[in-house]
């Protein structure tokens, strides 16, 4: 399954898939295996070296139980392997020892070990510029299940960011690849970096072959992505997208989703291949489905998703289905159907007319030649892939389960213990009935909170009881939780929501403003009306001073104020003639607490507009009780950054390079930190209110 976020791209296999190494010397990763129409996912690989002018790539290679390539030089380094049998996995390559590896790779270093942060530099001989910089990189990875995930970074990130990223992603195992001007994929031939470098050898996924010929034991439903090979379908060539991609693209992962739910599907293409209307309709008619969705993106300059039934169906799923897409922010032009102009008794579409008995309802997305809706199209087709997944099974009446987040692992996790301490009965009935997107809503929200403020009553009652020796109190039962009434369901209260993490780098990263002090940089961040807080110790109240957005653009400030008391390290500026554009962020009225994920964009080393995250450790500093620490890593010039919290609000500024502790599985370690002046303290927040900033 494919993903792209704004500081990583993903690619995650499944059953269906089949991965492979593959060495075309003086080719870049998109022209290699560029003949290939299996091929979806293409990721560069492990490091190479110049020789008469061209890369050849390092390491140990084997196919097939063979060595291809054999290099005394690497004997340290860690390997991928891929065994005949059994679950792919990170480790140690023996060259004498083969047979039974289907394919393997040597790169450096391992960087994730049983689901753990272990980065093997100095035992794997790592090039030093490897092991410490900061700079775009690559990874593959393992999950418990087995699964191979496949990541390319689109900003700059250390080992152990990469290493953090691939465990959050859920590996248990992770491999450091190539990185810097070598990193580059291609997912279903959109190349993501415009002047490749010629590695000469490339990670390749192949889509397998078996799952587009309606090889499925009686499937419910055939997905049909339309168009393919020969016929491209729709095109908006200023753009250079192609219809015959993006409903390919569409189809494989709605077909990836069918399968995680059970639901028995089926494809009528699942790689780039000229399909016409008779084989196409034939795969459809003898695949035995019930149903058939046609996934398409339209075009004749109109605006919004349609979709089209049979004048033989009620209309009633292809109503379902254009809700769903137009419930997800595209908009809605119409649900038809049509005839063929001389005969009002035949359908017009021939994914209608010759497709039997299956119920196939035609879904165009929108309009390739409306800007505003391809834009929306590009953005969001997982989002409407996924709306269509949804209806479908609840039209069905087949039980839906969303992509589990990690934040929602971790609501159901909270929602075990507060049943343990006897706030709630049963963490189903919360997810169940008053759960959406991982929070919990409106008056249920209100309900928890009720029956937790017991508990912990309780629990300090018995303490004081238990003090006075006088035995303890009969345990808290929860308030009886309320039933839903079906027939007559209630919205609930809207209630403030995290915003997804790509969304909280992007609010960080437009924020962040680069300082220009004299012949001193350093890092800021932008408030309302062009104000700008940061450290005290990077402005100088009476040098010139400027700022860069991301943007670009530079700007004049003005010194506006510092906090008063000498150790309180944070000032405020303003920009000269602020532009009303400008991105802003909103200081948090929310505080901190100790486990939170914090987000910081600064310019250390040279690295400008560089994200780094990390988690507040101590939310108190000793001796300085305005200040946190946390697990972000400060480098020079990044003072004055702004931490960013999960509802894209800015908590703190981060002030000072320190270490920090952090646990590792069951292991305590010293990392590099930051401390951070803490706006929610009322010695910040009340000077910040006397210059009526917010």
């Amino acid at each position: 399954m494919y993903r792209k976020t704004d500081s990583y791209i993903l690619f995650e296999l499944d059953q269906n898939h089949s991965i492979d190494y593959q060495v075309e010397l003086g080719k870049s990763i998109s022209q290699i295996a560029n003949n290939d129409k299996d091929v979806v996912f293409r990721q560069n690989a492990t490091f190479a070296f110049k020789e008469n002018g061209i890369y050849k790539p390092i390491g140990n290679i084997v196919k097939e139980g063979k060595l291809n390539q054999s290099m005394s030089s690497t004997s340290k380094w860690s390997a991928f392997i891929v065994p005949k049998n059994g679950k792919p996995y990170v480790g140690k390559l023996n060259p004498n020892d083969i047979t039974n590896v289907k394919m393997a790779f040597q790169s450096t270093p391992q960087i994730v070990k049983n689901g753990q942060v272990f980065i093997n530099s100095k035992e794997e001989a790592t090039p030093s510029d490897v092991a410490n910089s900061s700079t775009q990189r690559s990874a593959i990875g393992v999950k418990e299940n087995g699964s191979i995930l496949l990541v390319t970074t689109l900003t700059s990130f250390s080992l152990n960011e990469l290493a953090n990223l691939m465990i959050n992603l859920g590996c248990v195992e992770s491999l450091n690849l190539d990185g810097g001007g070598s990193t580059s994929s291609n997912y279903m031939n959109q190349q993501i970096v415009k002047n490749e470098r010629p590695v000469s050898a490339a990670i390749i996924v192949r889509q397998k072959q078996d799952i587009g010929d309606g090889n499925v034991s009686t499937p419910l439903l055939i997905i049909d992505a339309g168009h393919g090979g020969n016929d491209s379908g729709a095109e908006n060539k200023s753009l250079g997208i192609k219809e015959k991609e993006l409903t390919l693209q569409i189809s494989l992962y709605q077909y990836a989703r069918f399968q995680q739910l059970n639901v028995p599907v089926a494809l009528t293409r699942n790689k780039d291949e000229t399909l016409d209307s008779t084989p196409r309709t034939k795969r459809v008619k003898e695949s035995g489905a019930k149903y058939c969705i046609s996934n398409h993106i339209n075009a004749g300059g109109g605006k919004g998703v349609e979709t089209i039934h049979s004048i033989y169906a009620d209309g009633k799923i292809a109503k379902k289905l254009f809700d769903a897409v137009v419930s997800c922010g595209q908009a809605g032009r119409r649900v038809f159907t049509r005839t063929l102009p001389d005969n009002p008794k035949r359908d017009y579409y021939y994914m209608h007319r010759d497709t039997g008995v299956v119920d196939t309802t035609i879904v165009e997305y929108g309009f390739i030649d409306n800007t505003e809706d391809v834009s929306r199209v590009q953005k969001n087709w997982q989002v409407y892939a996924e709306a269509v997944v949804k209806a479908f099974c609840e039209y069905t009446g087949i039980k839906y389960s969303p992509l589990t987040s990690s934040g929602e692992n971790e609501l159901q996790d909270a929602l075990k213990v507060i049943q343990e301490k006897g706030a709630i009965n049963t963490p189903d009935y919360w997810l169940k009935n008053a759960v959406k997107n991982g929070q919990v809503n409106g008056e249920y929200a209100a309900l928890l909170i009720q029956n937790v403020a017991k508990v912990i009553n309780q629990l300090q009652t018995e303490i004081i009881t238990l003090k006075n020796n006088q035995g303890s109190n009969p345990p808290l039962t929860p308030k009886p939780e309320p039933k839903p009434d079906p027939e007559t369901p209630t919205e609930p209260k809207p209630i403030e929501k995290p915003k997804s993490w790509d969304q909280v780098l992007k609010l960080a990263t437009d924020s962040s403003v680069y300082f220009q002090v004299g012949g001193k940089n350093g890092t800021g961040v932008l408030l309302k009306d062009g104000y700008i807080l940061t450290a005290k110790h990077v402005v100088h109240p009476d040098a010139k001073m400027k700022v860069q957005t991301k943007s670009g653009k530079w700007y004049d400030i003005t010194f506006i104020s510092e906090h008063p008391e000498k150790d309180v390290d944070i000032a405020i500026c303003k920009i000269d003639n602020p532009d009303s554009t400008l991105p802003y962020l909103h200081i948090s009225s929310k505080g901190i607490k100790s486990g939170q994920r914090l987000i910081a964009v600064g310019h250390g080393l040279n690295n400008k507009w560089m994200a780094k995250e990390g988690v507040v450790c101590r939310e108190q500093v000793g001796g300085q009780p305005w200040e946190f620490d946390c697990s972000i890593p400060l480098d020079n010039d990044d003072s004055g950054s702004g931490t960013v919290n999960e509802y894209g609000e800015i908590v703190g500024i981060a002030v000072q390079k320190t270490s920090v502790g952090v646990k590792i599985g069951s292991v305590s370690q010293s990392v590099r930190g930051s401390e951070v002046v803490n706006l929610s303290h009322t010695k910040i927040s009340d000077w910040l209110k006397s210059l009526k900033i917010s």
